[in-house]
């Protein structure tokens, strides 16, 4: 299960504004790609750099609640080798176990090309003794894993049959809002998988378009989209906006317990350098 941070933000059922039922059910398992990178349906010329920060909250089957902290993100655009480039970081104390008493930190870091999004470096920090490394040139990709910050590291390279997005560690947050969010649209990203299964298949909607109360940012108008996350099997929902900080509201739902993120606030766009 995914342990991100949530925004109490609250829908105003009144005010949907589309037809859900028109929306062709999301596909789930075995899905196959039905785009490419840089064929322009996900656009980073779409996204500013922004600073943002969500209060995560969980919900267990018996209806209890339980603040788990606050999940802060930055996009930064920076140059790499002459290249534009996205920095996204994040970072977070999550909590895991039965009783929700075992802590670690989740952060990572995200380098993309700041057009297309496609992958250049990442370093995701899942928990204490998780720890991931992907490298990506091309259809090239080299993959790391250890259980300590100093190693010793398990890498394995493989080839995809064309360039994928690597959307691991909680990269949907970037990914989404650069998307073209039309009403019904639909489709399957290509995402980076393993030796085993080079790509996998990450299929999402554009379900309706939904009024949010979303604290600071008062009654936004919304556009509400559905991920499929094949791994976890799990139905990521988005409730996004086009203007920084995009992603007002993010639920994941799992078999223990339920993740919300509500939205804390941002200091807008911003040219920041990477520096945590």
């Amino acid at each position: 299960m995914w342990l991100f941070p949530l925004v109490l933000a609250t829908s105003v059922a009144s005010s949907v504004a589309s037809n859900e039922n028109s929306v062709a059910p999301i596909l789930r398992d075995g899905a196959k790609p039905t785009i490419e990178l840089g064929d322009g349906t996900i656009n980073g010329e779409r996204l500013q750099p922004y600073e943002n920060a969500w209060r995560v909250t969980l919900r267990k089957k018996d209806g209890s609640t339980r603040e788990a902290g606050i999940w802060t993100e930055t996009l930064a655009t920076r140059e790499l080798n002459g290249r534009k480039v996205f920095w996204w970081t994040s970072s977070d104390v999550v909590y895991t176990g039965d009783d929700l008493s075992k802590m670690s930190v989740f952060s990572n870091l995200n380098i993309v090309d700041a057009r297309t999004l496609a992958p250049i470096r990442s370093w995701h920090h899942y928990s204490n003794t998780d720890i991931q490394h992907i490298s990506v040139e091309g259809t090239h990709v080299e993959m790391s894993h250890s259980t300590s910050d100093s190693g010793p590291k398990e890498t394995v390279r493989f080839v995809t049959p064309k360039p994928v997005y690597d959307l691991e560690g909680g990269f949907w947050a970037v990914v989404v809002p650069a998307l073209k969010l039309d009403i019904g649209r639909s489709g399957v990203i290509p995402g980076v998988g393993d030796k085993d299964m080079p790509v996998k298949g990450y299929p999402f909607r554009v379900v309706r378009q939904e009024k949010l109360n979303a604290g600071v940012y008062g009654v936004a108008d919304t556009k509400v989209v559905e991920v499929y996350e094949p791994r976890t099997r799990e139905l990521f929902t988005f409730w996004v906006i086009d203007k920084p900080p995009y992603v007002l509201r993010f639920t994941v739902p799992g078999d223990d317990y339920d993740q919300s993120f509500d939205e804390l606030g941002t200091v807008g766009p911003s040219d920041w350098g990477f520096a945590r």
